[in-house]
């Protein structure tokens, strides 16, 4: 239940700072006033001393009669019935010699101050306070003096009285200040109080709207609309709630996304705790252990679930160690698979210790039955190496066994060994290249210069007129932009253009069309070739960048002379000097190769 706290807060703060203040003030008025009062006595006591000097100066004859001179002085110094001023008349000796009181103290009076302000022809005055009183003003008598000269010696008449005078006046303002205060206190707290009720009332609608907010009712409304703090503190109070509708709808919204993509996606997520556990998998997991019940393997150790007691050994090294792991498994069932399985520790957001372990399995199963199929290519490369020779071998054979005898299997046997061979060397050059391409060490000495692309395509054009004339091929050239300088090595760009001519003459028909362009797009200087031959199946051409890659024109290399590298001896190249290589075709329509390389940049060498 709402307790009125800030509400008693504020009113004990508020009356601190008033009493505090009235108390202040109080000090500071009874101070100036105490002063006044002061300065007050003063001016009385000098207008009294100035009239005793007036009478006394029609009585002085008798001066020598102090006796008399008292008499005349006694009945100055009465002011009311209880208060009085004492007046006297001292020597230059510090001697009274007449006194208003009757009796006259032996005591020397030339140490007061304000005799000696007398005595100096001037006005003296002094305060002095009894030792037991204090600072009291009752405890407090005044002192004042003037000089009298005379023909037969200097005397001063002081005029002395106790704070009696001012103490009542004081006394009864302390009284009615003390009333005012007590009374403007009363007042003040309970205006405050009033104050703060009205004002803060709303606090309780606002604190059960923020109840209801904790409790997780977020359609819960204040509906104080002042333009007042609390009415922004209202508003911000729907706001937030409405806010945290619209934050819990998009975690949710995210949560069922999360759990979506992890449902779905192509790797393997498996949780398990501590002990081996399996508490959380996804469903490629579950499809590929055979698990379809969503349930089945969540509560079994991963052993049963997988099978596999390396992967078991990997989760208890990594709980161990508090450290990533990452094994390499086979998994076979009516499929074989092969991951690359990445094991974590899962920290506990309460403790320093690893909860759980999440175990990411990476199916690469395509990229191992692609390592397998390049070396069965390289094997059916070593096949296609090995054929030539034995051809050459059973020719050489038959030669020497006495075919050399006769001139046509002469000539024919020598034509064949001599075919074959050259195949044999253009394989062998082809797969050297390659190896060559891939070292690291010689992608760094192959020298880059910067160089302008105007020529390029004349000098492919004079180097192929003769196998452009044979098939009575036509190559036009065009520049869509003007030359412009890259940054690469000409030698190598100029051979993968001269073989991506070649293929384009290769597979051409008689007659046919071959165009060369050179355009920019962007940061690229882009080459392309274009031809109108047989073109490539649409299907094929993700492929034919691969090594040892066979389409059906590339089976036809007893009439093009292909190794089937060519093309990926380009892309190597090309992607070595920082550009890259893409291709588009139509069966029978033709095919474009386009090369693109980054233009040169100043500074960028």
């Amino acid at each position: 239940m709402y307790r009125p706290l800030i509400r008693n807060k504020i009113l004990f703060l508020f009356l601190g700072i008033i009493i505090s203040a009235s108390v202040l003030f109080g000090v500071y008025v009874m101070k100036a006033f105490d002063t006044y009062m002061d300065r007050a006595v003063s001016s009385l006591m000098f207008f009294h001393l100035g009239q005793c000097k007036i009478i006394l100066g029609n009585h002085w004859e008798e001066r020598d009669d102090t006796s008399l001179l008292a008499d005349t002085i006694r009945n100055l110094g009465l002011i009311s019935e209880d208060k009085y001023i004492n007046t006297e008349i001292i020597r230059h000796d510090g001697k009274i010699i007449a006194t208003s009181i009757g009796s006259v103290s032996g005591e020397n009076q030339l140490k007061f101050r304000e005799v000696q302000e007398a005595f100096a022809q001037k006005e003296g005055f002094e305060i002095r306070y009894d030792e037991k009183a204090s600072q009291n003003p009752l405890g407090k008598s005044y002192f004042a003096a003037l000089p009298i000269r005379e023909p037969q010696g200097q005397f001063i008449i002081r005029a002395s009285t106790s704070g009696a005078i001012a103490g009542g006046i004081t006394r009864e303002l302390f009284g009615k200040v003390l009333l005012a205060f007590f009374l403007m206190i009363a007042i003040a707290a309970f205006a405050i109080y009033k104050l703060t009720q009205k004002s803060l009332s709303p606090l309780s609608e606002i604190l059960e709207v923020a109840t209801e907010l904790s409790q997780g009712n977020l359609q819960k409304k204040a509906f104080y609309d002042k333009d007042d703090e609390l009415g922004l503190i209202a508003r911000a109070l729907n706001n937030l709630s409405g806010s945290l509708s619209h934050k819990i709808n998009e975690l949710s919204n995210e949560k069922y996304k999360q759990s979506l993509i992890l449902e779905h996606m192509d790797n393997i997520v498996m949780l398990v705790d501590t002990s081996g556990v399996v508490t959380t998998i996804n469903y490629r997991g579950r499809y590929i252990f055979h698990d379809n019940r969503n349930t089945c393997a969540i509560g079994r150790h991963n052993t049963r679930v997988v099978g596999s007691v390396e992967l078991d050994n990997a989760i208890k090294q990594c709980i161990l160690d508090n450290s990533a792991k990452s094994i390499q498994l086979t998994y076979e069932n009516n499929m074989k698979y092969v991951f690359q399985v990445f094991v974590s520790p899962l920290p506990d957001a309460q403790k320093d210790e690893s909860s759980s372990v999440i175990c990411v399995f990476h199916d690469i199963t395509a990229i191992i039955s692609i390592y397998e199929k390049q070396t069965e290519f390289i094997g059916n490369a070593s096949h296609e190496l090995a054929t030539p020779l034995t051809s050459i071998k059973g020719y050489s054979e038959t030669l020497l066994d006495g075919a050399l005898e006769s001139p046509e299997l002469r000539e024919k046997f020598v034509k064949i060994i001599h075919a074959e061979s050259e195949h044999m060397q253009r394989l062998i050059a082809d797969l050297l290249q390659i190896a060559r391409l891939e070292g690291s060490e010689y992608k760094q000495s192959v020298p880059f210069s910067v160089f302008s692309t105007q020529g390029f395509f004349e000098r492919i054009q004079q180097r192929l007129a003769n196998q452009l004339e044979k098939k009575n091929l036509a190559l036009s050239i065009e520049y869509l932009h003007p030359p412009v300088m890259i940054y690469a090595n000409p030698d190598w760009l100029e051979q993968v253009l001269l073989n991506i001519v070649e293929n384009a003459i290769k597979y051409s028909y008689e007659n046919g069309h071959i165009r060369l362009r050179h355009n920019c797009m962007g940061e690229f200087a882009v080459f392309s070739v274009k031809d109108d031959g047989i073109g490539i199946k649409p299907e094929n051409i993700p492929l034919i960048f691969e090594r040892f890659f066979r389409s059906d024109r590339a089976r036809a290399k007893k009439k093009t002379g292909g190794t089937g590298l060519g093309l990926a001896i380009a892309k190597l190249v090309v992607e070595m000097l920082g550009g890259h290589i893409t291709a588009k075709s139509k069966t029978n329509v033709g095919s474009t190769f386009y090369i693109s390389m980054p233009l040169y940049k100043e500074g960028k060498e």
